[in-house]
């Protein structure tokens, strides 16, 4: 936002035309920017239970640069938008402070956060976007079913939802009870219980019920419609492997026997099918989000915070089982294939852990699918960290740990606790190591690829501010050699697809129909004093392809800040990082 803004603001200088659509863009997205900020302030506070002022003085110059720029006050915007910079830069080192103090809830909850507000920060979506929102929609299916499970299991009779504080039919009002209205109402029940029954009431009371139980019986079609739509998704992605597309048949056929066992009125039975697609569709978001990740990093970060999720479970789990079956007032709820009201010990409480364990031995295969995954890229491509994860499943032995944590179901389901606490911690400590490992993988990826992504921005900042200074034609048959070589470079050095950035596709078409190519040997530009005015295309693109570098180094570090906790970062990483920053709100012009 600053570099584009400052080269509005020289622009105006010269008395240059500018685009007017493209200015209340820039106001639309620093307006958008605001927004984010605040969202990020509140969210933060309601994590943290403290305020995060930098963010909302943030809000309030990203505010002010808006308005300045759609009264076309570009050095005034500019100065506010540096503001923005300075506060952006405090607010990210006290959330660094926060984070390190964080639980593993309040970490999760972030990156849930983080997850949603970069869906908002990217363009439209193309294909490969419609790819990446697969997993938001599988998160959304798993929390409509839910929600499906939770009202089902709050009533054991196959007609009735009751609401909070709203009594069946024929129950009595436990307010009532004791002293003289208590007394009365008490023989009012029984009248009711014993005389001619209460009619309205009941037939109101009826008509309620049957309202609850068709928004649920809605509710669950949509479910089932969604399902198959992504089914049909995931059946047209290579990328993805034969276990997404089973497991997302698996859990449609679940959705569907939930529909199913409704139309019949058997809510136990849609209950107990509800709360096990509920794990498949969790279970799936967590495959398909590591799979289709855009970079090696990023499928590399997955499978390392996946690896140590799954060591601190498996720990939880082996103390939970440690004493034997708790006393019958346990408070936990029922969980997968338990159906509602199992509570306490003996078979109720095999059933639950052992359930607990099935669960975490499917998110044991999805580590293991996308671990094989990146050892075998469908492209060939990055064929050294190929082997090194190759020789890491080998050595970590991924495949004996995913087949331990599937025996563990059984081990539960016959009660043989001492077992079953030895096997979790032979579990947990392999893990562990492998999610230390792929730490240390994925830092030797993501250092490189980071300079690599700075470099590459730190060039496109440069073409940017030479454009301005072109005084010869000379000059100006260099600067398009220049630009035409980054263009190359960048689809190969950023790790995008071969077909490049868009921006640097539309760059490339606009130096062509300015001229460059051609056999014509003369450019064809106004003057503005000692310089030539380059094409207002070339600005706007470069700018683009500015704004994708910079996102992909956000993306890079903030996802690595949140996974690092309140871990040491590298020097040299914390060096290029700082001075990334630095570079950012010292030094707009990227020259």
């Amino acid at each position: 936002m600053v570099n584009r803004t400052v080269q509005l603001a020289n622009r105006s200088e010269r008395s240059d035309q500018l685009d007017a659509n493209a200015v209340d863009g820039l106001a639309e997205t620093q307006r958008c920017l605001a927004a984010g900020a605040r969202e990020l302030g509140e969210f933060l506070e309601k994590l943290a239970n403290e305020r995060f002022e930098f963010l909302y003085q943030a809000e309030e110059a990203m505010l002010a640069s808006a308005g300045s720029l759609e009264k076309r006050d570009f050095p005034q915007g500019t100065v506010q938008q540096k503001d923005a910079v300075v506060y952006l830069i405090k607010a990210r080192d006290k959330i660094r402070q926060v984070l390190g103090k964080s639980n593993p809830n309040a970490m999760q909850a972030f990156r849930n956060f983080d997850r949603t507000q970069l869906q908002k920060l990217r363009r439209p979506k193309d294909e490969g976007q419609q790819s990446e929102e697969l997993a938001a929609r599988l998160r959304q299916l798993s929390g409509q079913e839910q929600i499906v499970y939770a009202t089902l299991g709050g009533s054991k009779l196959a007609g009735s939802i009751p609401e909070p504080g709203r009594r069946k039919p024929g129950q009595r009002d436990p307010s009532k009870q004791g002293g003289p209205q208590g007394s009365q109402g008490q023989q009012d029940a029984s009248a009711a219980d014993s005389g001619p029954p209460q009619t309205a009431a009941k037939r109101a009371d009826a008509e309620r019920s049957g309202t609850d139980r068709r928004d649920v019986e809605k509710l669950q079609q949509e479910i089932v419609n969604e399902a198959y739509d992504i089914a049909r998704i995931i059946k047209g992605l290579d990328e993805l492997p034969d276990l997404a597309g089973s497991r997302m048949e698996q859990a449609t056929k679940k959705a569907e026997a939930v529909s199913s066992a409704l139309a019949r009125g058997s809510s136990a039975e849609a209950a107990q099918a509800a709360g096990e697609a509920v794990d498949m569709f969790k279970e799936l978001a967590r495959q398909v989000e590591g799979l289709l990740g855009r970079e090696p990093a990023q499928r590399l970060a997955a499978a390392r915070d996946i690896s140590a999720e799954l060591a601190r479970r498996e720990r939880e789990l082996g103390d939970a089982v440690a004493g034997g079956p708790p006393p019958p007032s346990s408070p936990e709820l029922p969980s997968r294939g338990q159906g509602p009201g199992v509570r306490g010990q003996g078979p109720g409480f095999s059933i639950q852990h052992s359930a607990r364990a099935a669960q975490l031995a499917e998110t044991g295969r999805t580590l293991e699918n996308l671990l094989q995954t990146l050892a075998n890229p469908q492209d060939g491509a990055n064929a050294d960290l190929a082997a090194q994860i190759e020789r890491l499943l080998r050595e970590g032995n991924v495949a004996m740990t995913v087949q331990q944590m599937q025996q563990l179901e059984g081990l539960l389901l016959a009660s043989r606790w001492r077992e079953a606490r030895m096997s979790t911690g032979e579990i947990a400590t392999r893990l562990e190591a492998l999610s230390q490992r792929l730490d240390t993988l994925h830092r030797s990826v993501v250092a490189p690829r980071l300079a690599a992504l700075i470099a590459l921005e730190k060039r496109a900042a440069e073409l940017r501010g030479r454009l301005e200074k072109l005084s010869t034609e000379v000059e100006i048959s260099a600067w398009h050699r220049d630009a035409e070589a980054f263009t190359r470079d960048l689809p190969r050095e950023s790790g995008t697809a071969p077909k490049g950035y868009p921006a640097a596709d539309d760059l490339l078409k606009a130096m062509h129909e300015a001229g460059w190519g051609s056999a014509a040997g003369a450019w064809h530009w106004e003057r503005s004093g000692p310089y030539y005015v380059g094409p207002e295309a070339y600005y706007s693109h470069l700018g683009a392809i500015v704004e994708g570098l910079q996102s992909q180094v956000y993306e890079l570090l903030l996802g690595d800040l949140i996974a690092a906790g309140d871990e040491a970062v590298p020097p040299d990483y914390e060096r290029l990082v700082e001075r990334y920053f630095q570079i950012l709100s010292q030094n707009p012009g990227g020259k």
